[in-house]
């Protein structure tokens, strides 16, 4: 038999597991769209539409930092 406290503890425990798997994709989402955008400037470069200085710079990444994805 269950009592009131076990229930608020399993509510809490579910509220928990559903903002933590919330935030789970969140951050899945965010790191998805900034790896798009960096295969899609590493593109633009080898295509040589853009420089790597300007891609660098679009990435919010040091020149040397953008090099290391050209490789």
């Amino acid at each position: 038999m269950c009592n009131l406290s076990d229930l608020v503890e399993e509510e809490a425990r579910e509220k928990a597991l559903k903002e933590g798997h919330a935030k789970g994709r969140a951050k899945g989402r965010a790191e998805g769209i900034e790896e798009g955008k960096i295969t899609t400037l590493v593109g633009l470069v080898a295509d040589k539409i853009l420089s790597v200085d300007e891609a660098a710079k679009r990435a919010g990444v040091a020149k040397k930092d953008f090099l290391k994805y050209l490789h």
